[in-house]
């Protein structure tokens, strides 16, 4: 709580990061949803997440490599957020090739946007450095990317290093709202027929 309430009054979004069941069968710790829970069970545990921590914008899976792929409990996840909480969105981690979270979301009409690089699967800085690389290539070949990393040392260390050369790369770090405010707005405009066209709708953003 009191780390939500710094970054909130530092202008910063505050994420749920969910703790789903996984394939491997990890410790997933208190307030985590499982599979073995009826959905009365699944939309209360999410219900106290979602109210013990204050200033939450979104969410997204910690883990969660068995149950993001079941349409069923995505669907009571997503059901919950459109029903209760319409001005949440959500992030899948993508723990998981096999993954419907998103499509569930999509259907459910919840913003969402997925991962598209982990930062620091293996914590060593010089991975951390090269996989924030592959981040900035991705931004700039396909207009955005998601990254996500963890409050390793290392991690922190990495990022309070090259965030700063950001600019050079002419780049922009975004909140993770906006990022899904802008895909979503460049899903709505119509197709253009002529290249000419096609060039001045993807130089919008």
């Amino acid at each position: 709580v009191r780390l939500a309430e710094k970054a909130h009054n530092q202008g910063k979004e505050v994420m749920l990061h969910l703790p789903m069941d996984a394939r491997e069968g990890n410790a997933l710790g208190p307030g985590a949803l499982n599979l073995h829970m009826t959905e009365t069970q699944f939309k209360q545990t999410l219900w106290e997440n979602l109210n013990a921590i204050p200033h939450v914008s979104g969410l997204n899976n910690h883990m969660g490599s068995l149950l993001t792929r079941h349409p069923g409990a995505m669907g009571w996840m997503m059901q919950a957020l459109t029903e209760e909480w319409p001005e949440l969105y959500f992030i899948d981690s993508r723990t998981t090739r096999s993954t419907v979270a998103q499509e569930i979301a999509s259907e459910y009409q919840v913003p969402n946007t997925r991962r598209d690089v982990f930062l620091d699967n293996e914590p060593s800085a010089d991975a951390i450095e090269r996989q924030f690389r592959v981040l900035i290539e991705l931004a700039r070949r396909q207009g955005y990317a998601v990254g996500i990393g963890h409050p390793y040392p290392q991690t922190v260390a990495v990022l309070q290093r090259v965030l700063s050369d950001l600019q050079i790369e002419n780049v922009r770090l975004i909140s993770a709202s906006t990022m899904i405010e802008l895909q979503q707005r460049r899903k709505s405009w119509p197709e253009p027929s002529s290249p000419l066209l096609r060039v001045a709708k993807s130089s919008k953003l």
